[in-house]
């Protein structure tokens, strides 16, 4: 313990979505902490986070990328292949514009006129935005596909992956992006926005799951037909060493030590020496 800095902190100022750009909540939170020197360091959850941060004016020597921590599944998920007969869709989120589940359902017309049995699971609560579940309402009548489309509402833990084949996020912007990850340690071929920012850190700019360049239902329809047509492409082989930076004690430990950047670098050299070590000792020290 005597290796952890004692410099006391006045904040650590956690980013964890918005665009500063649109001079809204967020821009004004931390212009306003930065005129009155509030903020010792701040925290992107993902790497478009700590560059709003460094944009709005946050010195680029105390931003730190920190992503989210996720609990382990709570048993191991083997690797399952595709079927075009049964091709269940789960998407997350409370059911908004900004989430975009219409392409969703846009998705599942397309795969349906192609002859793949395709639902689509929307897990999550409507967000008080009437006009949003309106328009979404009037596409499935439209569509015709009002028996293919689940809404399940708000469900937590395994249950949500019980029934999911592909994991598919249509949301236009993701500070972080914590239900792909969750698909990711499930073993689940993830789909996302690259545009949505969060996705490209989390799949490792594509590396471990798939990312379209346009936010619409014709780019989803291409890698969900890439995925069925070729099996070895729906394989989800993420390390575990990249997993791991998304587990919650990793999180836990880089917020314990972030002060270590107050320190000489012998000091933070020590820390992160200890830190590879014997990693269980200090876990638990950090949750006590």
């Amino acid at each position: 313990l005597s290796l952890i800095p004692s410099k006391h902190i006045n904040e650590i100022y956690i980013n964890r979505g918005g665009n500063f750009q649109d001079k809204g909540i967020a821009s004004k939170i931390i212009i306003q902490k930065l005129k009155h020197h509030c903020i010792d360091f701040a925290v992107g959850i993902s790497k478009k986070q700590t560059d709003l941060l460094i944009q709005c004016g946050m010195p680029e020597n105390r931003v730190t990328l920190i992503h989210n921590g996720l609990p382990m599944p709570a048993f191991d998920y083997p690797h399952k292949d595709l079927s075009k007969d049964y091709l269940r869709i789960s998407t997350m989120g409370f059911i908004s514009d900004l989430k975009n589940q219409i392409e969703g359902i846009r998705l599942i017309k397309l795969l349906r006129d192609h002859g793949i049995n395709a639902i689509l699971n929307l897990y999550g609560d409507p967000d008080g935005d009437n006009e949003y579940q309106t328009k979404i309402a009037h596409e499935i009548k439209i569509l015709g596909i009002k028996p293919y489309i689940n809404f399940c509402g708000f469900v937590s833990g395994e249950n949500l992956f019980a029934e999911t084949d592909i994991l598919i996020s249509f949301s236009r912007t993701e500070g972080f992006g914590r239900s792909l990850v969750e698909g990711m340690l499930r073993r689940k071929p993830i789909i996302a926005w690259r545009g949505a920012g969060g996705p490209i850190d989390i799949t490792d700019n594509g590396k471990y799951g798939h990312l379209v360049e346009s936010n619409n239902a014709d780019a989803y329809f291409k890698v969900v037909c890439s995925l069925l047509d070729n099996p070895s492409f729906n394989k989800n082989n993420v390390p575990n060493d990249v997993l791991s930076e998304f587990i919650g004690v990793i999180s836990i430990l880089k917020y314990f030590f972030i002060s270590g950047k107050c320190c000489s670098n012998d000091t933070v050299v020590s820390v992160s020496f200890a830190l590879s070590i014997d990693l269980s000792i200090l876990a638990i020290v950090c949750l006590l």
